[in-house]
């Protein structure tokens, strides 16, 4: 049998000192398509999660309405032509605040009830 699929928000969050304070939605979707590489100055670490998980996919579908297909062509066009790179997959979220805990300009999402003190909300995508 399969296990329902649980919904819920979704969580930008920074490092408590990174230079971010808070995203529009519009910014979030340029980080995560490789069109904003850097803030203050320094070049932002973009974390993702596997590429087929339900997380990104809801995630990608509420920041720019790209679904995994979709993405993973625009992904493979940047790459074929050297422009940019995509955002560095994690193993799940708790990896992902791990990172982010760790570097200032690393960047990622997560699902809302991840979220602890360590690490700042820049964006909430609600369900």
């Amino acid at each position: 049998l399969a296990s329902p699929v649980v919904r819920g928000d979704i969580a930008v969050v920074v490092a408590l000192n990174s230079p971010l304070q808070q995203l529009s939605m519009r910014e979030a979707s340029d980080i995560y398509l490789g069109r904003i590489k850097a803030a203050a100055g320094e070049k932002l670490l973009v974390l993702d999660h596997p590429g087929e998980s339900a997380l990104r996919e809801r995630f990608f579908k509420q920041v720019n309405g790209m679904d995994l297909r979709r993405l993973n062509a625009y992904w493979a066009r940047l790459q074929f032509s050297g422009e940019t790179q995509p955002p560095v997959p994690m193993d799940d979220s708790q990896d992902v605040l791990y990172t982010i805990r760790r570097n200032r300009h690393a960047v990622g999402y997560v699902d809302a009830s991840a979220v602890d003190g360590s690490v700042r909300v820049v964006l909430m995508l609600k369900e």
